[in-house]
């Protein structure tokens, strides 16, 4: 094939390849209208950017009850007992 046909096949090819990767890769009529419903919500959200003091209290007041474990040690802690020894 001579260079002068490789640059008409390339011509004609690359309008083609142009199409086919804007119809397969464009969002869908769905995407777009979630992505409106989105915008529209995140847009409206933060009115009032004041810091909710009585929130942050209430977790400032919670106490961690689980077990307490040295996450940073890879030995298991030691067995606690739950029942009481049988006098024999």
């Amino acid at each position: 094939m001579s260079r002068r046909n490789q640059m008409i096949a390339l011509g004609l090819l690359l309008p083609v390849l142009g199409v086919t990767l804007y119809f397969t890769f464009r969002p869908s009529a769905e995407f777009r209208e979630s992505y409106r419903w989105v915008r529209t919500v995140y847009s409206h959200q933060c009115r009032n950017p004041a810091l909710r003091l009585d929130i942050l209290q209430h977790f400032l007041s919670l106490e961690y009850k689980g077990a307490h474990r040295n996450i940073f040690v890879a030995e298991l802690p030691p067995l606690r007992r739950c029942l009481q020894p049988v006098a024999p």
